[in-house]
């Protein structure tokens, strides 16, 4: 408008052409000084949380100018919250519905004006949380009726114990080679024992292969956690998770149990257990993501599945698998 004022020396040009650069430098220079110096934080009351559980996600808007014109969104998903002299944080509530790692963020502040001349925008960091399978209590009756099933009563070593597999050393009897592990790996090793007295726990084990969904897998993860917490403070047990080099170990006052509900959060994939580690145990537990299928040389005590052996009964259900006896406890039933 001033270009066409003195182009074409119409004075009245001026006055609405020299207003909207002054609005114009006004609203940039305001929202600069508004959002110079400011930074986002952005905190959560929990970092670890149980699926379906609620957390309270906070962020503080901290430096620059009070009293502009802006907003707060904590989720990008989220409807922000008004910025003024003081307004100053949000919050929302979130309530995650499945386990793993969570990212939560970024929560931006954004400053303008009225006209949308001039924007400026500040972003926080991110926050990981780590959500847990949750835990569905097992009634004591239920866990009584697991507990009695012939091949999980507590079975008593001898003085010694199997401990894992080792390097065969030089002069060892040829009774202790681990010929599984020699046939996989083509490395000669050895059975490794310990000194151990006392009833043997029973043993957990969470194979994920060839799950028959997403929500398969979920329930049979949740099923694994209801299981060791209710049979942790009965006792204790034994748990072998897919990929881990060892077994995890439950005490009776929930020693270890913080590890292994992580652990039990990060399951993904398509794998197994450790079946050599499985074969030594007294009573075995295995819970599946489809139907029932004891592995080749496992003797199975009793099968967790969501997916239910039709030809089988069951003893009760957690977390949305059905209980039911295995193939070697109908067998001592039949006996």
């Amino acid at each position: 408008m001033c270009l066409l004022a003195g182009a074409f020396a119409v004075p009245a040009l001026y006055v609405p052409g020299v207003t909207m650069v002054l609005v114009a430098f006004a609203s940039t220079v305001a929202v600069a000084l508004a959002a110079r110096g400011a930074r986002v934080d952005l905190e959560a009351s929990v970092e670890r949380i149980e699926e379906g559980e609620e957390l309270t996600v906070r962020a503080d808007v901290v430096g620059g100018a009070r009293g502009c014109r802006g907003s707060l969104a904590v989720l990008s998903e989220g409807l922000p919250a008004p910025l003024g002299w003081r307004a100053r944080s949000a919050e929302v509530r979130v309530r995650p519905l499945s386990r793993g790692r969570l990212s939560v963020g970024p929560a931006i502040a954004r400053w303008a004006d009225p006209f949308q001349i001039c924007v400026r925008e500040v972003a926080s960091e991110r926050r990981d949380l780590l959500v847990l399978p949750r835990v569905h209590a097992v009634p004591a009756h239920n866990l009584t009726r697991l507990l009695a099933l012939p091949d999980l009563q507590p079975t008593h070593t001898d003085g010694i114990e199997f401990d894992g597999v080792r390097p065969q050393r030089p002069g060892a009897p040829a009774s202790r080679i681990h010929w599984l592990t020699v046939a996989r790996t083509g490395s000669p090793m050895e059975r490794r024992f310990c000194e151990g007295t006392g009833p043997r726990a029973l043993t957990l084990a969470l194979d994920t292969r060839g799950a028959a969904g997403a929500e398969a897998l979920e329930k049979a993860v949740r099923a694994t956690a209801s299981l060791c917490a209710a049979l942790a403070r009965a006792g204790g047990c034994s748990v072998l998770l897919p990929g881990r080099p060892r077994a995890e170990t439950l005490g009776p006052g929930l020693e270890g149990w913080p590890r292994l509900h992580e652990l039990l959060a990060l399951v993904e994939g398509d794998e197994a257990p450790r079946w050599e580690l499985a074969r030594e145990a007294g009573g075995l537990v295995l819970i599946q993501a489809r139907v029932p299928e004891a592995p080749p040389g496992v003797s199975v005590s009793c099968s967790v599945s969501p997916l239910p052996d039709q030809r089988t009964g069951v003893l009760f259900s957690v977390a949305g698998c059905s209980v039911q006896p295995g193939r070697r406890t109908r067998a001592v039933r039949a006996a």
